[in-house]
């Protein structure tokens, strides 16, 4: 048997605004997880990078006349790709722990 929110919303509004908090907060953190676990990738490749002094890394696939980069450039955009991951870290952890506080004052009476 399922309900609907409009349907819960009626019976007990309390629980309705739980059940939405909820589903809010969720959907908040998987999106924050996912690009946390992105911005883990693109490190771990700045380190490939960085390792083997080569942008793509040995052993990644080339598609058709891509340019190679080594030495300077290669550990330059390894350093860059590693700040951005850094930053998009802090931008995430961040806009959660926004998000959350704004939907505590916005629901709180």
């Amino acid at each position: 048997m399922s309900i609907s929110i409009k349907q819960l919303a009626d019976k007990s509004p309390d629980d309705a605004k739980e059940k939405g908090l909820y589903v809010i907060r969720f959907l908040i953190t998987a999106a924050a997880s996912f690009t946390i676990l992105l911005s883990g990738y693109v490190a771990w490749y700045a380190s490939r990078v960085l390792t083997t002094g080569h942008n793509p890394p040995l052993g990644y696939w080339i598609i058709q006349d891509q340019k190679i980069h080594t030495g300077q450039k290669a550990r330059m955009t390894g350093y860059a790709l590693i700040a951005l991951s850094i930053l998009l870290t802090v931008l995430v952890i961040g806009s959660l722990i926004i998000g959350f506080r704004l939907i505590e004052t916005l629901i709180t009476p």
